[in-house]
């Protein structure tokens, strides 16, 4: 984190202040007596973009003075001019930055600490050229922050959690698949942190199915494939799958239920 990201609340506002001030002192150095006419009009109209919040304007101005003026004087005001047109350009792309960094915190913090971020940053704009810009940001901020507050209460509302959680990994599978579609690519990724502990998750289980399996296996081979059976349909979409279906298909078929039926019910008539 560099200096800048790092300096002490409150900092870039005195920094903001001191623009204006210094903007103020150009400004009322340009009336000074010998200055070229058109240049001292220039560097006016700068100046005067300056406290506008208009820096790129002002900027475009101040090189050109520089690259065009003979006038030592007229090239050390546009030189300093144009060091805090840059300061202050870097200082508002910072704070936009912010903004838009804390509009993506919804459901990470509570809305009641983004809105009173987003308020400082506002009172912050207010001592500059470029209030409006800073509103327009903020506004947008706060709309993002409740739309992903909203994600999060939908997520944490639904079943999904308790799916993972019972090992119905193909209906939590289904339900973020549905909720996903719903949303755009910068919204999904709290559903993407589930998506992964599903993963993890049926991994695990699956580990713990096939060890089951071969363990019943060696005691009574068809009911250990009927608990295989049994459990294989909650991990249908997830990775683990296909492992299961292997081993399920090299156990080889199981007597079907309905011919069993039959040959106890003759057995039973044999013995009446």
């Amino acid at each position: 984190m560099t200096k800048r990201n790092s300096a002490a609340p409150g900092s870039h506002g005195r920094s903001g202040r001191l623009g204006l001030a210094l903007c103020a002192a150009l400004l009322s150095a340009c009336g000074s007596r010998g200055l070229p006419p058109e240049e001292r009009a220039a560097l006016e109209q700068a100046v005067a973009l300056q406290q506008q919040g208009r820096f790129e304007e002002a900027m475009s101005i101040y090189r050109g003075l520089l690259r065009q003026s003979a006038s030592r004087e007229i090239q050390a005001r546009a030189e300093l001019g144009l060091a805090r047109v840059q300061h202050g350009i870097e200082w508002r792309d910072l704070k936009l930055k912010e903004l838009r960094e804390l509009g993506e915190q919804g459901g990470e913090r509570t809305l009641e600490s983004i809105q009173h971020r987003v308020q400082i940053i506002l009172d912050e704009f207010a001592e500059t050229g470029f209030a409006d810009e800073g509103h327009a940001a903020a506004a947008a901020a706060l709309a993002r922050a409740r739309e992903k507050l909203h994600l999060s209460r939908e997520i944490q509302a639904g079943a999904v959690q308790e799916l993972i959680e019972r090992g119905q990994f193909t209906g939590a599978l289904d339900y973020l698949c549905g909720l996903e579609s719903k949303r755009a690519l910068s919204d999904r990724r709290d559903i993407a942190d589930l998506l992964v502990r599903v993963r993890l998750r049926s991994e695990e289980d699956a580990t713990r199915v096939l060890a089951e399996f071969r363990a019943r296996r060696e005691q009574d081979p068809e009911a250990a494939v009927l608990y295989l059976d049994a459990e294989m349909g909650r991990f249908r979409g997830t990775r683990p799958y296909a492992t299961l279906l292997e081993a399920r298909l090299q156990a080889g078929p199981r007597p079907p239920p309905a011919k069993k039926e039959e040959g106890g019910k003759a057995e039973k008539d044999d013995q009446e």
